[in-house]
């Protein structure tokens, strides 16, 4: 029998949740489901940390989850406890292909990072204006159709066995402070209000050029804007309108034109909005809910009735969600290391992040900042179908549902452990780009099947075979054992670095594992311990 405990490497399947229990006559088997039902636990961030401006609907919650399978740790020196972000969905449709690919890529990545990331946050996008036009379109209110396509992108999530985020947080439960933040950019010289038309809010943008005027001198050059731009041209403002759509390219709608931008690669943080007509809002706090029938959803503000830009919701979300965090006594050691997204987000998005944030540690402490914002960036590649990036503005798209509606055969296990296992080792690294077919998920069906039949083989041949002396052939499987296994394990753990990741590598470990144990099993001969070896390992 296998009876040894599965090492580190012989629960690299289960670590990545790839496997889950199905065949409860194996042993091994059994030891691949180890993380992929984990446990209930209080949410990091509760209901009461987060004033509430909106109800949600009859059914919703704040979803919370239980955390991966290891114990929060501190770095090396013990002074701070990493906080990993992702950009989360911004639900105004279901979840397509594209978005399973880079949440089962970062969920990967989390399960393995080995207690790195102490604490998961993501956000959701439940106002933007595409949500609003699609509730137009639909009837319904614009936030009640937010939950519902929140309430089905997790659903979506939990069918690919990805692990819930310890802390969810929401644009519609973050307004007050959204507009706090903006108003301490704007109160700090580094942006400025737009006037909309007559009775509607004004629109306030970045000013990318006072920020980069606010560097310290001799200092780091954090304030040089577009730092995660694709090239030199980030400075170059002609530039700024060809990839941005010829508009500000966050959205904004807003009453105050790109034209009265200042500067070409300024940013909405808030679009004003028309007032409600007859209702009195002077007297109501600043992040108060102005939605009535008839009009257009917008929170009041010092500028205004409007809605927050794309970018700044993110930032002042993960500093609100850290901010709770350091207030439990934790001497501010939580800290923001790890945010992650699409390749698609890189910019303008974070690199409008970046910009904002440290503009906004700027004038909030009087000194430009001497380190970084976010210490490590994970960007994951853009999914392909046709030959065509896949995305819902482009209206090319397969939705989750649609993956396992279709699938090939096998229930819905089958079909999420096919997938995460050509997000894993099938579709390249997971920060290149991969391109989406159904022949790529029968591949990965028939490796799937092919790994699931060594395992059984070597179970049944290590409860038949007798513990032989080895032969050379016996040392050099359990040496493959060993290499390939440790090696599957270092490029798993990404060398120390909860980014660095590398899902191929670590695949093509796991199937030299695989070869090596099939060749030794077509000899009846072999001695038990080297295929007990791989089969743990495996």
């Amino acid at each position: 029998m296998l009876s040894r405990p599965p090492s580190a490497a012989a629960a690299a399947l289960s670590r990545l949740c790839i496997l889950p229990l199905r065949d409860t006559t194996h042993r091994h088997v059994r030891a691949l489901h180890k993380i992929c039902v984990p446990p209930t636990r209080k949410p990091l961030i509760t209901p009461s940390d987060v004033r509430r401006r909106h109800p949600r609907p009859p059914g919703s919650r704040l979803l919370s989850s239980p955390p991966p399978s290891h114990p929060p740790r501190d770095d090396e020196n013990g002074s701070v406890i990493p906080v990993w972000y992702t950009c989360g969905p911004t639900v105004y449709g279901p979840a397509h292909l594209g978005h399973a690919r880079t949440y089962v890529s970062l969920d990967m990545v989390r399960r393995t990072s080995g207690g790195r990331v102490a604490a998961h946050v993501t956000n959701v996008t439940d106002v933007d204006d595409k949500i609003i036009a699609a509730a137009a379109a639909s009837g319904e209110r614009p936030l009640d159709l937010a939950a519902r396509f929140e309430a089905e992108f997790w659903a979506d999530m939990a069918r690919l066995h990805v692990l819930r985020p310890d802390a969810i947080v929401r644009v519609s439960e973050y307004m007050e402070e959204i507009v706090a933040y903006v108003a301490a950019l704007e109160a700090g010289g580094l942006a400025y209000a737009v006037p909309g038309a007559p009775g509607d809010g004004s629109s306030v943008y970045f000013d990318v050029t006072a920020f980069e005027g606010s560097a310290a001198p001799g200092g780091r050059g954090l304030n040089q804007y577009g730092r995660l731009a694709p090239g030199v041209e980030a400075v170059a403002p002609s530039k700024f309108f060809e990839w941005e759509g010829g508009g500000d390219g966050d959205g904004d709608g807003g009453s105050a034109g790109s034209v009265q931008k200042r500067d070409p690669r300024d940013f909405a943080l808030w679009k004003g909005r028309p007032a409600p007509p007859g209702l009195d809002h002077a007297d109501l706090p600043h992040g108060s809910i102005l939605d009535t029938p008839g009009s257009e959803l917008c929170w009041t503000s010092p500028f205004g009735p409007g809605r927050p830009g794309w970018h700044v919701e993110c930032s002042a979300m993960l500093d609100a969600a850290v901010d709770v965090l350091n207030d439990g006594g934790s001497g501010g050691r939580y800290k923001a290391v790890v945010h992650c997204g699409g390749i698609d987000l890189k910019f303008p998005h974070h690199a409008n992040e970046v910009a904002q944030s440290l503009g906004y540690r700027t004038v909030t402490t009087g000194a430009a900042p001497e380190e970084e914002w976010i210490d490590r960036w994970v960007h994951t590649g853009h999914l392909h179908i046709s030959g065509r990036k896949m995305s819902k503005s482009l209206k090319n798209f397969v939705t989750v549902e649609e993956m396992f509606d279709v699938g090939h055969g096998g229930d819905d296990s089958d079909v999420a452990d096919d997938f995460r296992l050509w997000c894993l080792g099938l579709s390249g690294s997971h920060t290149g780009p991969a391109t989406y077919s159904p022949s790529r998920l029968r591949e990965a069906a028939e490796v799937r099947g092919r790994i699931v039949r060594f395992l059984v083989a070597a179970q049944r041949h290590c409860d038949t075979a007798g513990e032989e002396r080895w032969d050379a052939e016996d040392a050099t499987v359990y040496r493959t054992a060993n290499d390939s296994g440790r090696a599957c394990d270092a490029a798993l753990a990404g060398g120390g670095d909860a980014t660095g990741f590398d899902g191929v590598a670590a695949y093509r470990h796991l199937m030299e594992m695989v070869a090596a144990g099939e060749g030794r099993l077509a000899v009846p001969a072999a001695a038990a311990g080297p295929v007990r070896a791989l089969a743990q390992r495996v």
